[in-house]
């Protein structure tokens, strides 16, 4: 009993390390896109959440390589994490810049819609494969074809975003020579208190919307 609910409680340790890091990754990749852009910072995170979520669709088990596996695990969900915080961040911004200013809501809304839209197509994979295939074959292999298949998803994103071009706001101010050195730290000395509000409003949507999903 005291090994079955330490293997739960480590399990949803390791989901979680990903949601501890995600703000690392806002702080390093957000400011990175204000500075050589968001197309190439966007192309980055995609390679590597797409890398990390395939590579643990090939990760050995315990029995094979011991203490390493869940170290690599680790690793990976870490790395997922990081590049997720960079992800979200870049792309509201992306959006935000590209959008008209009275549509600009309405068009950011997509990114949170795709990102529920993805979560349906997950769980209904998941569902599908445990529907059609025996036990033995979904824990020996059928629980890593989700994982494998962000491989060639991440190819698709990657050649989508190769074709973007960046924001007309983003482009101005290097036609202009304007783009920052330092844009966090402008950005939490000019507006600090619009970013505490956010992050207020923010952290009670998640917690609501985690607690609905999972």
């Amino acid at each position: 009993m005291f090994q079955d609910g330490s293997g739960l409680i480590a399990t949803f340790a390791i989901f979680a390390i990903a949601y501890l890091v995600r703000p690392f990754g806002g702080l390093v990749l957000g400011p990175l896109g204000d500075r050589i852009g968001r197309k190439r910072v966007l192309a980055l995170t995609i390679i590597m959440m797409s890398a990390a979520t395939f590579a643990i669709g090939l990760l050995a088990t315990y029995a094979q390589i011991g203490i390493l596996a869940p170290i690599l695990l680790l690793v990976a969900r870490l790395v997922q994490g990081f590049a997720t915080g960079g992800e979200y961040g870049g792309a509201a911004a992306f959006i935000a810049e590209y959008a008209p200013d009275r549509r600009r809501g309405f068009y950011c809304s997509f990114l949170e819609f795709s990102t529920l839209g993805g979560f349906v197509l997950a769980a209904g994979m998941e569902t599908t494969l445990q529907l059609t295939l025996p036990p033995d074959a979904m824990e020996t292999w059928g629980w890593r074809v989700p994982f494998l298949v962000a491989g060639p998803l991440g190819l698709v994103g990657l050649y989508l975003r190769s074709k973007l071009e960046d924001t007309p706001a983003f482009q101005q101010l290097e036609s202009d020579d304007d783009v920052s050195e330092a844009p966090l730290r402008e950005l939490l000395t000019r507006h600090w208190c619009p970013i505490l509000l956010v992050m207020g409003l923010v952290l009670f949507y998640n917690v609501a919307d985690y607690t609905v999903l999972f």
